[in-house]
């Protein structure tokens, strides 16, 4: 389980991005991400110097990644156990989203757990494999500095923290709306442009308050 510490030792609340981050960076989450991340860049620089394809690689990850991102949230988060010949299956990822939403604030279940991060990373490798040696490792450390940026991106909309930028304040909102409106609506944690473009934005005054909200248990 991993945690971001409420408060400092002082007992003060953390509402610095200084406080926030040194015990976000202190979580096996973000060593974990942080340690990929760096593997990656290693790989590609003794792989060669960068090219035009590193680039297009990049940009078109990320394209993708808001599709990503909400494609994670909506169906593997809030997936629901499934039943197959008397054996019931529950993803570890799915488990540990619904004690978030059961409860928000409770900072042991704000980042993804470790072991579904050394899920992440198998697959990412796995997954671009198939990919030229250099452009696998370019890909990999994309893919792991957005997933990075998106645990910190969610471990400061759910910290004490009051954000000064609108961008910030803007994604807050939203993800306000996803915990305490309707957990059906508005997927995005780092981007709310997949949200838009795929109608899961509603205007919050017309959509119902979900019954589950804050529960979301199969």
């Amino acid at each position: 389980m991993t945690t971001i510490r409420p408060t400092t030792r002082t007992g003060r609340n953390d509402t610095t991005l200084r406080t926030i981050g040194n015990s976000f960076m202190q979580t096996p989450t973000a060593m974990m991400l942080v340690l990929a991340v760096l593997t990656a860049m290693i790989w590609r620089m003794s792989a060669g110097p960068a090219h035009w394809s590193d680039a297009a690689v990049i940009a078109a990850l990320a394209v993708l990644r808001p599709f990503a991102e909400w494609t994670v949230h909506k169906l593997l988060l809030h997936g629901q156990p499934r039943r197959w010949r008397g054996l019931r299956f529950d993803l570890l990822a799915a488990r540990a989203h619904r004690a978030h939403h059961a409860a928000p604030r409770d900072p042991r279940h704000v980042l993804t757990p470790p072991l579904v991060i050394v899920e992440l990373i198998v697959a990412v490798w796995l997954g671009t494999a198939w990919l030229p040696g250099p452009l696998a490792a370019t890909a990999a450390a994309a893919v792991f500095t957005f997933a990075l940026t998106t645990e910190w991106t969610h471990a400061l909309i759910h910290s004490q923290y009051q954000p000064r930028s609108a961008w910030l304040r803007r994604l807050a909102r939203h993800h306000r709306l996803h915990h305490h409106r309707n957990e059906r609506y508005w997927f995005g944690v780092s981007s709310i442009g997949a949200d838009r473009i795929l109608g899961t934005a509603p205007d919050p005054a017309a959509t119902p308050v979900s019954s589950t909200t804050r529960s979301v248990v199969g």
